[in-house]
């Protein structure tokens, strides 16, 4: 079972900024390049921490990026 990741406000607001500041000073496909592997990166953690989470007989189902 795959985690949730739960953003806070302040987390889709930061995330927002650095994608602002990269349109502003990086070409479109740098910006791409990154939302592509920082999605990539963010579904590893959902099925990463869900087997670290079975493997520690945890019963978590989500976690928080803040």
């Amino acid at each position: 079972m795959a985690l949730e990741i739960v953003w806070t406000t302040r987390a889709q607001t930061g995330f927002a900024r650095i994608i602002e500041y990269l349109e502003t000073h990086f070409s479109e496909k740098e910006v791409r390049q990154f939302v592509r592997q920082s999605n990539d990166f963010f579904e590893l953690l959902r099925s990463g921490l869900s087997l670290a989470a079975r493997n520690l007989d945890h019963n978590a189902e989500s976690f928080q990026l803040s």
